[in-house]
């Protein structure tokens, strides 16, 4: 018998006599104790509200694609896995749906609740915000950390997506506004600036960010915006380009949604929160919130974790 057989055999034997103990028991049982409640998300990043006013929330990581209770908070999973993996949520005009599966680069689309999942574009890595002209019907989508490109998605799935423009600098969480024109932050160059969808000329309209992530506008002449290197929310003037930081809130801040009465609804990825902000009162409501992310180890030190 070669050497190597010998040795497969001894393990076996052994494997097999340690199968047969009896194994021993611990003299005292505990229930188990949560050390750390359990939150909705395993991240939590594009936020969107759609026609029916249902609060969207996309996971890269959970890949699930998530409605919250606007009220209550509560999370339910909307679009499961792996086709829910959204990292953001656009509703187009006639409440159509479409997300970003970031990590599959993939733009999946669906007209209604009832209609089946399209894939618009795949090989796309990175693709990560996107938006619908709400005049047009047209399908804005933009790569970001993986790409750095902005891209014209054929709704009907028949056309290859037309580049407009890359190396911006990160063009994160942006929307297209009234004019046509496409609002967003520049995550590497800590500025917000509009860009012209048909020739990709890129306009800064304000440079005083550290790291923005992604911003909105409120139909009253102010692009909301938030910063997640700060936790600040701000508000810039799109006449003057001035910047009013409004509500300090936590790092680690993704993505923001206003909804038609002016609420205006933040993620936050790092404790897979949602908050509601009220612009008028200034006040903050935390709907659903947890103390870790995506917890993948732990380790012990002394009566530390």
């Amino acid at each position: 018998m070669q050497p190597y057989r010998i040795a497969a055999a001894l393990g076996l034997s052994l494997l097999l006599a340690a199968c047969s103990t009896t194994p021993t028991r611990p003299a005292h049982w505990a229930a188990p104790e949560v050390l750390v409640a359990p939150s909705s998300f395993t991240g939590v990043h594009g936020l969107a509200v759609d026609t029916q006013g249902r609060l969207l929330a996309g996971s890269v990581v959970g890949t699930n694609m998530w409605v919250v209770d606007r009220n209550s908070g509560e999370a339910k999973v909307f679009i499961a896995a792996p086709e829910g993996q959204a990292d953001d949520i656009a509703i187009g005009p006639k409440g159509e749906l479409a997300w970003t599966s970031y990590l599959q680069g993939i733009v999946r689309y669906r007209e209604n609740d009832s209609a089946p999942i399209r894939v618009l574009a795949k090989d796309l890595p990175g693709i990560n915000s996107l938006d619908f002209d709400r005049k047009t019907g047209q399908l804005y989508a933009s790569q970001v950390f993986l790409g750095d490109a902005m891209w014209e998605i054929d709704v009907a799935g028949v056309k290859p997506p037309r580049l407009i423009a890359k190396d911006m600098g990160g063009f994160n969480g942006f929307e297209v506004g009234p004019d046509s024109m496409l609002y967003g932050p520049l995550w590497f160059k800590g500025s917000v600036a509009k860009m012209d969808p048909a020739t990709g000329a890129l306009t800064v309209i304000n440079a005083e960010f550290k790291t923005a992530a992604a911003a909105n506008l409120d139909g009253k002449g102010n692009l909301w915006v938030v910063d997640t290197q700060t936790g600040e929310l701000s508000r810039v003037e799109l006449a003057t380009g001035r910047k009013h930081v409004v509500k300090q809130l936590s790092s680690a801040l993704d993505n923001l949604a206003i909804a038609p009465d002016g609420t205006i609804y933040v993620s936050n990825m790092a404790d897979n929160a949602v908050q509601a902000f009220n612009p008028t009162t200034g006040a903050l409501r935390t709907l659903t919130s947890g103390k870790l992310a995506v917890p993948a180890g732990l380790k012990l030190d002394g009566n530390s974790l």
